[in-house]
């Protein structure tokens, strides 16, 4: 499993090229549940589902797909939504 795994990483920086999707920082274990953690950085989710489809990785590991944002971002969306902060 560990050469699979390598073969397909190594792969993956090329095949995102084709649609801007990159990872950032290291690929994490977590124990004891045996998963995996990226980040990775992709123009949108379909690209990012694309990536994953051809690369592989799914084939050999579950995958979860949550979006990240931005503290602030955040703030400044709800901001301009007319919410009000909870504190």
């Amino acid at each position: 499993m560990a050469e699979i795994w390598r073969e397909l990483t190594e792969a993956a920086p090329t095949i995102g090229q084709k649609r801007d999707v990159k990872r950032i920082g290291p690929i994490l274990h977590m124990d004891p549940a045996h998963k995996v953690m990226v980040t990775i950085e992709a123009p949108n989710q379909d690209a990012l589902v694309d990536h994953l489809q051809e690369t592989r990785l799914g084939m050999i590991q579950d995958i979860e797909i949550y979006r990240l944002t931005p503290m602030e971002n955040l703030f400044k969306q709800a901001a301009e939504w007319g919410h009000q902060p909870l504190y």
